[in-house]
């Protein structure tokens, strides 16, 4: 899942809120406890010499569902089961992953599958199940994210092509972006109840870098929301003292190598 592995403590995709809303997922997880951020360079993209016009009834709908994921609270816990799929006559899945992401100001835990991160208490410990690694280091102070405003809303999806696009699914409705001639992202998706306007689902459409015209091969990430509460307990998961004591990690990592980045 090569959009879920950027070494990046804070992800954006410029002006793409739907990406913003997975990223609230993938910022915490960081492969490698040492993680700088990279700016990645700008991809041209295709602009038609007239803007689209937006239905003023969905971009309504559109900012209501947004305030659902603010992640400049203090705090919340928001979990569900990431998939990625390749298109070829059909999506086909390949893999699904659970991950719970539980964050208190600075404080955070997050598990994707077997990688657990916990920052709190002056510590950032980084676990690997599947590498029997643990990475311990200072903790990290988290970049506060801002959802974009209103006004800037409009001109930030017009500047990309996207158009809108509703859906009925008997009580489900979904609101698309779609813009087929983009480099990057072909289309964004939220998914939720009509009646309660609770997200259900998220998903992004990726080119195939290699063909990025062609339909075959592209990426499918799609997130099952799960839960989303303004909540936020991270003892209830995981501790630092259930990790490493005194310098030395406890008997339930036994056999996993324990990498210090602590300066004594």
């Amino acid at each position: 899942m090569d959009l879920l592995r950027r070494p990046k403590v804070c992800l954006t995709i410029a002006a793409m809120i739907l990406a913003l809303l997975v990223l609230v997922v993938t910022q915490f997880r960081l492969p490698k406890a040492s993680a700088k951020i990279h700016n990645r360079p700008a991809v041209p993209v295709v602009v038609s010499a007239k803007k689209p016009h937006y239905d003023e009834k969905l971009l309504r709908t559109f900012r209501q569902l947004l305030k659902q994921f603010n992640t400049s609270k203090n705090a919340y816990t928001f979990s569900g089961i990431i998939s990625t799929g390749i298109y070829a006559d059909s999506v086909k899945s390949t893999t699904n992953v659970r991950f719970i992401l539980c964050k208190k100001g600075d404080d955070f835990y997050y598990r994707e599958g077997v990688v657990e991160n916990l920052n709190t208490s002056g510590f950032f410990v980084y676990i690997n199940g599947e590498e029997k690694k643990v990475v311990l280091s200072a903790q990290k102070q988290m970049e506060p994210q801002t959802m974009i405003d209103s006004a800037r809303l409009t001109d930030a999806l017009a500047s990309e092509n996207y158009l809108i696009k509703a859906d009925t699914n008997g009580k489900f409705q979904s609101l698309s972006l779609v813009n087929e001639d983009h480099p990057q992202c072909k289309e964004y998706a939220i998914t939720f109840n009509a009646s309660s306007k609770k997200i259900v689902n998220i998903s992004l459409r990726l080119a195939n870098p290699a063909s990025p015209s062609d339909k075959i091969g592209q990426k499918v990430v799609t997130i099952k929301v799960l839960a989303l509460t303004d909540q936020a307990n991270i003892n209830q998961y995981k501790k630092i003292s259930q990790i490493v004591n005194k310098g030395v990690l406890t008997r339930k990592y036994a056999g996993y190598k324990l990498i210090s980045q602590i300066k004594t």
